[in-house]
């Protein structure tokens, strides 16, 4: 009896032995500063000559977390969807909405490229074929070749990241690895997170528009990360300004945004540190609609509860006209989408 013990004791070390050293080689290690693929519409040869400008934010939940559903995650039992349809249904719901308003450039988070958990259906080609008329850029941050919970129903393969599509031209684009990361082994499951960056030249100018597309690491229970991300991110963003350019970040901060100040300990649910925006920049958040629900339980509008974590952050040299988040009930998605307009100030043409 003893000997069984002893060896299926060790069956199991040696099983967790071959995972550790399976996900430890596989793991995904992105350089620092990557160019990234732009994709461009033939059609499309327009440098950005107008200085009103339209922007749309969403987090678009890989396509599979519609208001029907949970997520393992927050305490719910989904962590797969159930059917490619169900997937394909939020996808048309996600575009019809996105074609609502006339958008110039799309920032989009949780874009799924052939995962298991969003049915292996790839959703940068999804869009891309929708937007046929765009520039279009990808950038991973969540690459995993098997992941092996829940147990019951693994989430396997994922491949993940963030999306910009612009009506311009994009010159360039640049991935940048944000700095820290989980403890090893856990990172070698967890996502790597990132920012895409894009410039689109200005007409009859030498000044670019710089977007900084934004997803903060989430699970970050003592805020270490996300406290180096906002650093790295603010002090990019500074130096891009000091060269004249235009700057506008935006995305899934992570962080719970309130018009008041907040105590500066960070924690699970952390509100973004007062002191950290630079001065004369100027938050875009629409404080009236909720971007981001809880996702322990199906969406219920009494019950569920809500918070704010996206929005805009744009430099001096731009005037916020309009924030507005689109409240669609999170029908097709965990987040509601944010709608900006801004102005390029000292531009004319």
């Amino acid at each position: 009896m003893r000997n069984n013990i002893v060896r299926i004791a060790i069956i199991i070390i040696l099983i967790f032995i071959l995972l550790i050293t399976y996900f430890s080689y596989y793991d995904y290690k992105p350089n620092i500063v990557e160019k990234s693929k732009i994709i461009k519409d033939q059609s499309i040869n327009k440098e950005l000559d107008k200085t009103v400008i339209n922007l749309l934010i969403w987090n678009i939940g890989f396509g599979a977390l519609g208001s029907e559903v949970d997520y393992f995650t927050a305490g719910g039992k989904m962590s797969v969807a159930n059917s490619k349809e169900y997937v394909k249904k939020n996808l048309d719901g996600i575009v019809n909405l996105m074609k609502a308003k006339r958008i110039d450039f799309y920032l989009l988070q949780e874009v799924d490229i052939l995962s298991k958990r969003s049915c292996y259906i790839d959703e940068y080609k999804f869009l891309m074929d929708v937007f046929k008329k765009s520039n279009s850029v990808f950038a991973s941050n969540y690459v995993v070749k098997y992941i092996p919970y829940p147990f019951f129903n693994t989430l396997g393969k994922v491949t993940s990241g963030l999306a910009t599509l612009s009506k311009y031209n994009i010159d360039c684009a640049y991935r940048y690895t944000l700095p820290g990361n989980y403890i090893w082994p856990v990172r070698t499951v967890m996502p790597d997170r990132c920012i895409l960056v894009t410039e689109c030249n200005i007409k009859h100018t030498d000044k670019k528009l710089v977007l900084i597309n934004i997803h903060n690491s989430a699970f970050d229970s003592n805020g270490k990360l996300r406290k180096q991300q906002i650093g790295f991110i603010k002090k990019y963003m500074l130096e891009r300004y000091k060269q004249g350019n235009y700057i506008i970040v935006g995305g899934d901060w992570n962080f719970i945004f309130d018009k008041k100040p907040r105590a500066h300990v960070l924690k699970t649910d952390e509100f973004i540190p007062y002191e950290w925006k630079p001065t004369d920049w100027k938050w875009a958040v629409d404080y009236k609609i909720p971007t981001n629900r809880k996702l322990s339980a199906p969406y219920s509008k009494k019950l569920t509860r809500v918070k704010i974590i996206d929005g805009y952050l744009v430099s001096p040299n731009i005037d916020i006209v309009e924030v507005k988040g689109i409240n669609h009930e999170f029908k097709f998605s965990d987040h509601n989408p944010v709608y900006m307009k801004v102005k390029l100030k000292e531009t004319s043409f």
